[in-house]
């Protein structure tokens, strides 16, 4: 990407707006030098650096970062030049490496969640020695300290000793001839501490003159006496620079040794600055990663031009009109049409913009959704070029700009032109304008241009690799609106943009007149179908709502219709606890009868009354039917009993769903809920369970032999509960039950039914030659 692209689609000001957000001066240096890179595992690396940036700020963390200052200049300085670094210069050290161990430990912390900003410190030298070494030689202020080395301490208690004692000796000349000091009051002249004296001071003591007044009124005299004290505080203080230069000089030396990992720790605090810097700008303007289009699709969803969506622009952030807007794939090239300052070269830029800043690690200004391709080359012709310096006019300096990179175009590369084949002969320029398209189309760059040619408009609707799309203009207000209209070309409105510039109203009166005069407009056409296109979208969208409403009923018709059936089965489960309490109460009534023939007689009679009851309220074969599939129930057709896995014929279809069926010899009649179809000749493969004894049996057809084998357990007590109530009207005195021996789960159940059951008298297992703990042999009670 050249830097006249760069700068034709506005980069630099993207760039200015990380740099704002920059913590540091290297931080904004490495702003300033961002470029977008090429290397797809390089991209995606500075995406997942910048979205994990976004999470922390997301969840409210925030980097440790200050500014600091990059130690590369002034250690290079020291290199050339030599010398010692100053007490501030190693401040900044301590400053940077303290920073760098903060950076290390925020990032540690949370390495699981940020691996990538992590990796940014990992490995660094924190040169925890040299700060030691730092905070051992200077103060806070950036002064030597008195401890730094005994020979320093020693120079300095000479000094202040001999300081004391000059101040005390100078007090005392001051004292003893008043009437010779100027003022009461010690300074200090080329480092030696005097006193200020009048003229005729030499009547009074005798010293030597370090300075005079401007005026020459005042002599600053050192008296004799204090000359030995002051050589000797000259000698400590001497003493002391020397060693002070000394420790310097050693730090120094030591920070110079650790140049390298300085330099590196500055580079990667500058990193993680503008890493921090990306995530602040994406947060400002509510930015995105896009998904990655392998398929080389660019696909803006309510993208805002990035300068614009900062509140760089002249109107505020969320007034910013955002762009849809597609191309990629079968569709390489994108024409884009409309009135001036309608919004067609911001368009232009917002698609340059987000794809650099992508390639950046820069979340984009745009929606959910969106995607963009990682394009090896992007070339931009945005803007006038013509430049008299070279002789150039605005055509010639279009061409210039564009020969080359539409020369070397090709896959991967991303091609945008601004206003494509104008400043020259309308006829001609469209003529080049179609013939550059269809070269970029048989190279496979991706092309999104800006025109106003008719002929360009015809080209795009005529390939089958281009598509037309218009930015919008409000026939009421007669102003843009900025959106995009894909599909369809919109017309220039060049006499509304004339008069809204202040055209005078004549002259637009006969270029109307002209315009109506000559022959009918292509664009207008163009208009009209672009109209009709927008009205059946608009009644394809009115059929997907209704289509959707129609689901939504569905939805809550089926929800109705199984909140109706739970009811109908609680019924039916409430009901047969019913029944079974009748039943009980039966039992006992016949038990207890003198005339058991009458007793059992009017206990059937009470039984078809209550099976007559149960019809009446359990589901008809028609509604579970529809639940599992609707099968027809008629006279030969095969079914299977649900959870016994027995299959049989029907024999007969009675009233309210009720079916006989002929199951291994044996005659049942059960609800038709009770049954799923079967192909014909299935019994032979079904599981291997013998039913010999169904519920509602009569005297004649009743077994004293249940065989529940393969039942599961659930379904096994249901069943011997009803065969122990027809064996108790029967009067039947003992019955077995087959179970098998299996896991012995089966045969627990059974047990812990059998205890304590009111039609009990005792239970067991069989004796061995009759089958053992696989069967169970009952004692029924009697009363």
């Amino acid at each position: 990407m050249d830097e006249r692209t760069l700068q034709a689609i506005e980069f630099p000001g993207a760039l200015a707006l990380l740099a704002a957000r920059c913590t540091s001066s290297p931080g904004r240096a490495a702003a300033a030098a961002l470029r977008p890179l090429a290397e797809p595992a390089a991209v995606r690396a500075l995406q997942e650096e910048a979205g994990e940036a976004l999470r922390l700020l997301g969840e409210g963390s925030r980097l440790p970062l200050a500014p600091f200052e990059d130690p590369a200049p002034w250690l290079e300085d020291i290199r050339r030049r030599g010398g010692a670094l100053e007490g501030e210069r190693f401040l900044d050290i301590l400053h940077l490496l303290a920073l760098a161990a903060d950076a290390a430990r925020f990032l540690g912390e949370r390495v699981d969640r940020i691996p990538n900003l992590h990796a940014r410190m990992a490995g660094a030298d924190l040169l925890f020695p040299l700060a030691a070494r730092i905070r051992r030689v200077l103060s806070e202020r950036g002064e030597v300290r008195d401890d730094a080395s005994p020979e320093l301490a020693r120079a300095r208690s000479r000094m202040r000793s001999a300081r004391a004692e000059i101040l005390r000796l100078l007090d005392r000349v001051m004292a003893a001839h008043p009437a010779a000091i100027q003022e009461t009051l010690v300074v200090q002249r080329r480092e030696r501490y005097v006193i200020p004296a009048k003229t005729s001071f030499r009547r009074s003591f005798e010293g030597v003159v370090q300075d005079r007044s401007a005026s020459g009124e005042t002599l600053f005299v050192e008296p004799l006496e204090s000359v030995p004290l002051n050589n000797e505080l000259a000698e400590a203080r001497e003493a002391e620079r020397a060693e002070v230069e000394r420790l310097l000089r050693e730090l120094t030396a030591a920070a110079m040794a650790s140049r390298a990992p300085l330099e590196d720790l500055a580079r990667r605090l500058a990193g993680l600055d503008l890493v921090w810097a990306k995530g602040r700008l994406g947060a400002d303007w509510r930015g995105a990663r896009p998904a990655e289009s392998a398929a080389g699709r660019i696909a803006l969803r309510e993208a805002r031009h990035p300068l614009l969506a900062a509140g760089a622009g002249a109107i505020a952030p969320d007034q910013v009109v955002p762009i849809t807007l597609q191309v990629g794939g079968e569709v390489r090239q994108l024409v884009i049409t409309g009135p001036n300052t309608g919004g067609k070269t911001v368009a232009l830029k917002t698609v340059g913009l987000c794809v650099a800043l992508n390639q950046c690690g820069v979340p984009i200004p745009a929606g959910e959704g969106s995607e963009l391709p990682l394009v090896r080359g992007l070339f931009a012709d945005i803007g006038d070029d013509q430049d008299l310096r070279q002789n150039l006019s605005t055509f010639s300096g279009h061409m210039a700009r564009i020969a080359g990179p539409v020369t070397g175009a090709g896959s991967g590369d991303l091609i945008l032109l601004d206003e494509l084949g104008t400043g020259t002969d309308p006829a001609e320029g469209s003529a080049i304008g179609v013939s550059v398209l269809e070269y970029l189309a048989a190279s496979g760059a991706l092309a999104v241009v800006t025109t106003h040619h008719d002929a360009l408009k015809h080209y795009a609707y005529a390939s089958p690799g281009a598509e037309n799309a218009a930015v919008e203009f409000d026939p009421d207000s007669l102003a843009p609106t900025y959106r995009i209209r894909m599909g369809t070309s919109g017309p220039s409105n060049a006499m509304v943009v004339a008069e809204r510039m202040g055209l005078p109203p004549g002259v637009l009166r006969r270029a109307r007149q002209l315009a109506e005069e000559g022959p009918v407009r292509a664009d207008r056409l163009m208009a009209r179908l672009g109209e009709e296109e927008e009205r059946l979208q608009e009644m394809a969208r009115a059929l997907a709502r209704q289509e959707e409403a129609l689901r939504a009923a569905e939805a809550a018709f089926e929800r109705e219709r199984t909140e109706a059936e739970a009811r109908r089965r609680r019924e039916a489960e409430r009901l047969l606890k019913d029944l079974r309490r009748q039943a009980d109460a039966l039992l006992a009534g016949l038990r207890e009868a003198e005339s058991k023939d009458a007793a059992r007689q009017t206990a059937r009679e009470r039984i078809r009354e209550m099976a007559e009851q149960a019809e009446e309220v359990l589901p008809a074969a028609s509604g579970d039917g529809a639940q599992e599939g609707e099968f027809t129930l008629e006279v030969g057709a095969h079914v299977r009993l649900r959870g016994l896995g027995r299959v049989g014929v029907v024999q007969a279809v009675g009233s309210a769903g009720m079916l006989t069926l002929s199951v291994d010899g044996k005659t049942l009649r059960v609800p038709a809920q009770a049954v799923e179809p079967a192909p014909a000749g299935a019994g032979a493969r079904a599981a291997h369970v013998v039913l010999t004894h169904e519920t509602n049996a009569v005297g004649r057809e009743f077994s004293p032999e249940l065989h529940l084998r393969g039942v599961r357990a659930a379904d096994a007590v249901e069943i011997l509960e009803k065969y122990l109530d027809d064996a108790a009207l029967l009067g039947v005195s003992s019955v077995r039950v087959v179970h098998g021996k299996g896991s012995g789960a089966l045969a627990k159940v059974i047990a812990e039914r059998l205890e304590g059951h009111a039609l009990v008298a005792s239970y067991g297992p069989a004796r061995p030659e009759l089958g053992g703990w696989g069967v169970t042999e009952i004692e029924l009670a009697r009363r």
